[in-house]
């Protein structure tokens, strides 16, 4: 039996005080739990609407195959981009009291035009032609979870999937130049290279994922709107984390650098 509007509600709540009391739980109750990928999604859709802040976009995950079977999911999914959690490189962070963060390198689309719902599928040309400029981005993720490897996939996309912040590197309007597929990127953390990455581990390439948000939001009834942008999720192989004292670099090549300190 699926979840109904109360128990989307108490999910939502008990997901909302987490995120302001800086809580961590261990997942969701098995009354609330949600059991599939419709059920997440209507959690998220509360939780933004009780945070009441707007979004300068949206992030997908789990576009690569190997975060895909670190979370055990077949496939990507996506979250909101809250407006108050972006910032422009080079940023210093405050984790308020966080142990540590999640650290992803992001290929970062801005929309130059609306995408709208559609009863049609987006083709790549259509895509392509809407979006404006690219950015390197650094993502850091926290999320509400003790331990993000240890949810079921539903409950990880529930927590807004499990969002974080966003720092963007200049945009770069000549991204349609550039070989994708070839982009390699670096993470370091404190002058020492950590984990490399690649634009072809995101769905092969960058834009592809694009794409797949595209025709997946319009199938909610969503779209993508001029001046939004876009993370295509984690282009690194594996994860890795930051504390307070870390300075992170996310080196893209010839898309460019995003840069951020990390402090108590």
């Amino acid at each position: 039996m699926g979840l109904g509007v109360d128990r989307i509600a108490e999910a939502a709540d008990l997901l909302v005080a987490a995120r302001r009391s800086g809580a961590k739980l261990p997942g969701l109750p098995d009354a609330i739990r949600p059991r599939n990928i419709d059920e997440a999604y209507r959690i998220q859709d509360a939780i933004v609407s009780r945070l009441g802040e707007g979004s300068s976009g949206w992030f997908m995950a789990c576009t690569s195959a190997a975060m895909q079977k670190i979370h055990g999911l077949p496939g990507p999914y996506f979250g909101r981009m809250l407006a108050s959690a972006v910032y422009d490189s080079p940023a210093r962070l405050a984790m308020k009291g966080a142990e540590r963060w999640s650290l992803e390198i992001e290929l970062v689309f801005r929309m130059g035009r609306d995408l709208p719902p559609r009863a049609t599928p987006y083709g790549a040309d259509e895509v392509a032609a809407a979006v404006g400029a690219m950015h390197p981005g650094l993502e850091l993720v926290e999320g509400r979870y003790e331990d993000m490897t240890k949810v079921d996939g539903p409950t990880l996309v529930a927590d807004n999937g499990t969002d974080g912040l966003l720092v963007l590197g200049p945009a770069y309007e000549e991204w349609r130049a550039l070989d994708r597929t070839k982009l390699d990127a670096m993470l370091s953390k404190n002058g020492r290279a950590e984990v490399e990455g690649s634009g072809a581990l995101v769905m092969g390439d960058p834009l592809n994922a694009l794409v797949w948000l595209a025709n997946a939001l319009s199938r909610r009834g969503l779209g993508l709107r001029a001046g939004e942008t876009v993370n295509t999720g984690n282009c690194l192989a594996r994860y890795c984390h930051g504390a307070p004292g870390d300075r992170i670099v996310a080196d893209c090549g010839p898309l460019g650098v995003a840069r951020a300190e990390l402090v108590s």
